[in-house]
């Protein structure tokens, strides 16, 4: 029989240790996923990735996890010098719930970090890589975790293209006049690009790795401007305002593109898409992930003056979940006995009948009463086991 399943957690945050060292560990993201499906049997995992941290969780067999949980570690040690950090248990339980629940991302509480949990699970259950045990607690702390912003009063949410428009406009003023482009197609320039439109800005250029896909969100935007990443060099020249947000491991933009240029640039990149050795010589007209967490605190402060009552409502969702987590660990445990019962109970019936000389039709009663009693008897100490956690 396998031991006893064990849940742990490790990753970079920003609120841990800084969007950098998020950066530098998404450099590694793909190295990570390669370590981890190569972890071999009796291994889950689910990962989770967004602009502010990159985190694993495993489950399996303790005498199993140490190896795998090394070389996680090993692999983010290559590309960031400080450690991981590392949740287990109950703080487990804590962190998860925070992190789904937008309590520690830089729009706080937005509802998109546990849109994104969701979808890592469906990817991380297409590829086989979580098993029930591992599934059913990160679904239920999603689920938990959009309970707890109800119980804020909390529906919709900011997200961080919302905040990034809001930023801006914190620092610049009003945007009317100001010619905006934003380079890059996919969700997240479609949400930047909806926002500045409710606003009543229309003068937006958007530039995709190709003139068609541009073209594609303008046309569903209502815009007209649509260029490919070759002519970004002549749009930025000719904006005010530049909203990076594409998914590119590298930088797009270069010393070329801004020389000479006086705008002001927004960069929603992890890892950034602006080459990072020339923001100082930007000199203030450059605003990351890291600069809009700090404008939020003023912001969002009406969502900052819940956090309160959320560390309240926190401790009585991390005690329901760790109730589930327990049950369901409980089970496993019960599964793995049932198995090994299974085993037992098959080879005591054929000793029997050998010993006794009793025939097919003996074998079948007695196969049928021993299944009959220890179903029940599982499924009576499952209830007690359920009444006695709640």
């Amino acid at each position: 029989m396998d031991s006893y399943p064990e849940f742990i957690g490790l990753g970079f945050t920003a609120r841990s240790h800084g969007y950098w060292a998020v950066e530098r560990a998404k450099m590694a993201e793909n190295r990570v996923l390669g370590t981890l499906s190569r972890a071999g049997p009796g291994i889950s995992y689910f990962v989770l990735s967004t602009c502010s941290r990159l985190e694993a969780i495993l489950g399996g067999p303790r005498d199993s996890l140490d190896g795998v949980f090394d070389a996680v570690r090993k692999t983010l040690k290559d590309h960031v010098s400080s450690e991981p950090s590392v949740y287990k248990g109950y703080g487990l339980v804590d962190h998860v719930l925070r992190v789904f629940s937008g309590m520690e991302s830089p729009a706080l509480f937005e509802i998109d970090v546990a849109s994104q949990a969701k979808a890592s699970l469906r990817d991380s259950l297409s590829r086989g890589s979580v098993n029930k045990a591992l599934y059913v607690f990160i679904r239920e702390a999603i689920d938990l975790s959009i309970d707890l912003r109800r119980s804020l009063g909390l529906d919709g949410s900011t997200g961080i293209p919302e905040l990034s428009v809001m930023a801006v406009r914190e620092a610049l003023g009003d945007l009317d006049g100001l010619r905006i482009s934003i380079v890059g197609t996919g969700e997240v320039g479609r949400r930047v690009a909806s926002y500045l439109k409710r606003l009543g800005l229309n003068s937006i250029s958007i530039i995709g790795r190709s003139r068609t896909s541009a073209e594609s969100l303008a046309k569903l935007l209502g815009l007209s401007s649509a260029y490919s990443l070759e002519e970004l060099g002549s749009v930025i020249g000719a904006s005010d305002l530049l909203f990076l947000v594409t998914s590119s491991r590298e930088p797009i933009v270069g010393r070329h593109h801004i020389d000479g240029w006086e705008g002001v640039i927004v960069d929603l990149g992890m890892p950034r898409n602006m080459d990072p050795s020339l923001i100082p010589d930007l000199q203030g007209s450059y605003m990351w992930l890291e600069d809009l967490e700090i404008l939020s605190t003023k912001i969002l402060a009406d969502l900052y003056s819940l956090l309160p009552k959320a560390e309240e409502l926190l401790r009585i969702y991390s005690g329901r979940l760790q109730s589930i987590f327990t049950i369901e660990r409980i089970r496993e445990a019960l599964r793995d006995y049932a198995r090994l019962y299974e085993e037992i109970r098959r080879r005591e019936i054929d000793r029997a009948i050998e010993k006794l000389g009793l025939g097919e039709r003996d074998r079948e009663i007695l196969d049928l009463v021993t299944s009959s009693i220890m179903n029940k008897a599982l499924g009576a100490l499952g209830s007690i086991v359920e009444r006695g956690v709640w």
